[in-house]
């Protein structure tokens, strides 16, 4: 596998070159989103690298970017940018905040360039940013982080959300 600027692949997995080497390159991409992520997340990053599959990964970090990207536009942080959403920001978000998202999530438009789109997501996408939500706001309960916020939102939100 040395065509053009395709690295060499040093394999002792078992797995074809050609898996390992799309999975650097879905690590590659999951890092490059964490790194525009709030530095705050960087435990969360860890625990993902070692719980789930790369894809799931990727999955998962362009999610929670587009949560945050939403915090932002819907001014439930005051931040202006997403690398800079404070961590008090992030434990505060309430069970409405998440629910108001994935119905906005369903449909809705933005601008890509000067061009404002479309976007749609059927019950599959839905189901995903809920997942990785949960995975994320699930991790900030077990790792104690805001532990009295997260006791309420684990009755008010995890209970009723995520059964």
């Amino acid at each position: 596998m040395t065509a053009g600027n395709t690295p060499v692949v040093r394999n002792l997995t078992g797995k074809p070159d050609n898996v390992v080497y799309k999975e650097q390159q879905i690590i590659e991409k999951c890092e490059q989103i964490e790194s525009a992520l709030p530095s705050s997340l960087l435990a969360y990053f860890m625990y993902l690298k070692v719980s789930v599959l790369p894809a799931t990964r990727l999955a998962y970090v362009k999610e929670i970017l587009s949560f945050l990207e939403y915090l932002i536009d819907s001014g439930v942080t005051a931040a202006g940018a997403v690398k800079d959403i404070p961590e008090y920001d992030l434990y505060s978000v309430s069970a409405d905040d998440v629910n108001i998202y994935i119905d906005y999530s369903r449909r809705y438009k933005k601008f890509v360039g000067e061009k404002e789109t479309i976007f749609t997501n059927g019950n599959k996408a839905l189901s995903r940013k809920k997942a990785a939500l949960a995975s994320l706001y699930k991790f900030f309960f077990r790792d104690g982080k805001s532990r009295e916020r997260m006791r309420r939102a684990e009755k008010l939100w995890i209970g009723k959300f995520f059964d």
